[in-house]
């Protein structure tokens, strides 16, 4: 995942009658960070412009924890979480001083046609997963040391292996044992129902989710023959539905394999 941190102060003409910070300037502060992570990524409002799709914001949640008062030095985090067919950003706000989460926030956005003024599935071309920038890459190779920055992912395919769900795929859950899973919200619980962890909801979180192969599809049965509709390896498993979540990074995976971003 892709963040980028901007430093702002709130000014006199930010506060309502109570003196803190008006809920409604919290939008401009998401957005300046928003615009920041764009540029930071290469893919500005002129460049967004250039390409023909328009970007505009569709689903937008704000959670206030603490106000913003006068004068006060705080740091605006946005993080690009998904990236096919919609854009996905999660938001912190923090004190800057004590690194204090103030306030959090998440924005969805989808693409338009500038041309037609219809929404449609599509990503930016740089962002896409073909082999380029932001993919997600497993290393096949033999064991060596690397030099990460200095890979042809795209390129080096008899050592790198793009990774990405699929639709109409099914994936095994590698997570904990006994572990009961929100598709959701990748939420993780226990038996008692507690929550004892949160993954990525996609199928493309390789640490927790690995396509099944056809012919390794078995019906598995209870102890009655009954049909259950488990794997025959012990672990559940679920069909991808949705390409439209993005993959995520994460170091290692149940096989041991080495996984990396391609930044080229």
């Amino acid at each position: 995942m892709i963040s980028k941190e901007v430093t702002l102060r709130t000014q006199f003409y930010d506060l309502d009658p109570m003196n803190i910070v008006w809920h409604g300037n919290y939008l401009r502060y998401l957005e300046q960070a928003r615009a920041a992570l764009f540029s930071e990524i290469g893919y500005g409002y002129r460049e967004m412009e250039a390409s023909g799709f328009a970007w505009p914001i569709v689903d937008l949640s704000i959670k206030y924890v603490r106000p913003l008062r006068l004068s006060q030095d705080f740091i605006v985090r946005a993080t690009l979480t998904e990236y096919e067919n919609r854009i996905c950003i999660l938001y912190r706000v923090f004190d800057a001083a004590t690194r204090e989460v103030l306030t959090k926030a998440r924005s969805v956005q989808v693409a338009v046609s500038i041309k037609t003024g219809d929404t449609v599935e599509i990503s930016p071309a740089f962002l896409r997963t073909d082999g380029t920038q932001l993919g997600i890459y497993e290393y096949i190779g033999p064991d060596a040391s690397l030099d990460l920055e200095s890979q042809d992912y795209g390129i080096d395919t008899a050592n790198w292996k793009l990774v990405s769900a699929t639709n109409d795929t099914v994936y095994q859950f590698m997570g904990p044992s006994g572990t009961n899973v929100n598709l959701s919200t990748g939420q993780l619980f226990d038996s008692n129902s507690n929550v004892i962890a949160t993954v990525s909801p996609g199928y493309f979180d390789v640490g927790y989710w690995r396509p099944v192969l056809g012919a390794q599809l078995q019906s598995s049965t209870d102890d009655q023959g009954n049909p259950t509709g488990g794997s025959p390896s012990g672990g559940s498993t679920r069909r991808s539905t949705s390409s439209s979540r993005a993959p995520v990074t994460r170091s290692s995976s149940s096989t041991g394999s080495l996984f990396s971003r391609s930044g080229n």
